[in-house]
């Protein structure tokens, strides 16, 4: 004997509406009786729109993705430029240094 669990198959068919599975132009009479039978409440058209919304969701997150990445990028290039303005501070002042000690050099030549 073959029987059905009513409240197993409610959870099933709720399933397949929220996943779009349940939508096809097959047994629409059948679907439509079962739906009553088991007191679910189904906007057809609540599907697709979900389904728009998802979409406009996923290219938003997808964006979102792309800019956090761009974001991440440009962070490193400015503490690469940090770094290198650092060490060229360090190179200005080396050299600044180099020339005076040249210059008190030079001093010391020219006393001897």
């Amino acid at each position: 004997h073959y029987y059905a669990d009513a409240d197993k198959t409610q959870i099933e068919i709720k399933r397949l509406i929220k996943e779009g599975e349940w939508d096809n132009k097959e047994f629409i009479k059948t679907q439509e009786k079962l739906l009553e039978q088991l007191q679910i409440k189904r906007n057809p058209n609540g599907n697709v729109v979900i389904s728009e919304k998802l979409s406009v969701l996923e290219k938003l997150e997808k964006s979102h993705c792309e800019i956090l990445e761009k974001l991440d990028k440009l962070g490193t290039l400015e503490k690469s430029h940090c770094e290198k303005s650092e060490k060229s501070d360090r190179l200005e002042i080396l050299e600044k240094s180099h020339c005076e000690i040249l210059e008190k050099l030079d001093k010391l030549e020219k006393l001897i």
